[in-house]
């Protein structure tokens, strides 16, 4: 793991992570019904929408050197892999659970089994573009291969897409020197805040 990650203030990951995925879970049963009450089929394949899109704007940002877009995008896309963690009813924080880590930075060396399919962390932020590139591309290949219904493990390729993409975005934030919990708790108040019920 490269030296060059910033680690931020000691935290219990495991609970927080815990409390930010059940956040996140009635947070979309009441902001996104339109989506949580899609078939499972449907809401996958709206997901991995948004990954093709996050990976789209996090490669414009890093072109454009537009850092308010790309850690906008990197909190967007550990939003919608809690999201998705929920439809697959993955509880990340388990990965983290018996394990040494202090930091949202250690978080990948947690997740050995994600190793293979995220890229070398580096001092700028290729690795996190390229490796959302070939993550947003191994879940599309699983939600065709359902429409196709394929003889193709996806559930188990939805599965690790979306906690390697998770991770992979935690420890990006972290390398921006952004904090997980509190910018995922902004962002999705600024969703609250457009619902004309917000505040009753």
């Amino acid at each position: 793991m490269s030296a060059v990650i910033k680690s931020l203030p000691q935290v219990n990951l495991v609970e927080d992570l815990r409390r930010l995925q059940s956040e996140q879970f009635d947070h979309d049963e009441t902001y996104h019904r339109e989506i949580a009450r899609l078939s499972f089929h449907h809401r996958m394949n709206h997901m991995a929408l948004h990954f093709s899109k996050y990976v789209g704007q996090i490669e414009k940002a890093r072109l454009n050197n537009d850092y308010a877009l790309l850690n906008k995008t990197i909190i967007d896309a550990a939003i919608i892999s809690l999201s998705s963690a929920n439809i697959l009813n993955i509880p990340l924080w388990k990965i983290l659970e018996h394990k040494d880590i202090w930091n949202w930075a250690d978080c990948l060396k947690a997740a050995d089994k994600l190793s293979d399919i995220v890229l070398p962390i580096s001092e700028d932020l290729g690795w996190y573009s390229s490796s959302m590139m070939i993550l947003s591309g191994n879940l599309a290949k699983a939600c065709e291969s359902l429409d196709h219904v394929e003889d193709f493990p996806f559930r188990k390729e939805m599965s690790k897409s979306v906690e390697a993409i998770f991770f992979a975005s935690v420890i990006a934030a972290d390398q921006q020197n952004l904090d997980v919990p509190r910018e995922i708790r902004s962002r999705l108040m600024s969703v609250k805040e457009k619902w004309i019920y917000h505040g009753e």
